[in-house]
């Protein structure tokens, strides 16, 4: 339970970091990935679901993040 509450804490502060360099880097889509890894982590699929298109409208033959899309 605690090491479960650890990893929920270190999940949303990636967020947090992730998305400072999304203002940096807005077109890079790794950075987008990352998010959609730590949004499903922490079980916010709309956010998830938002991250997975990002990359699609960066890079629409990306087969990995129309995958994961899919799955969701």
């Amino acid at each position: 339970d605690e090491m479960y509450s650890l990893f929920l804490e270190a999940a949303k502060n990636a967020v947090e970091e992730f998305k400072i360099l999304k203002e940096y880097a807005p077109n890079d889509p790794w950075i987008y990935m990352q998010l959609a890894y730590s949004y499903r982590d922490l079980k916010m699929p709309e956010e998830e679901k938002e991250a997975y298109e990002a990359i699609l409208s960066l890079r629409p033959n990306d087969h990995e993040a129309r995958f994961n899309l899919g799955m969701l």
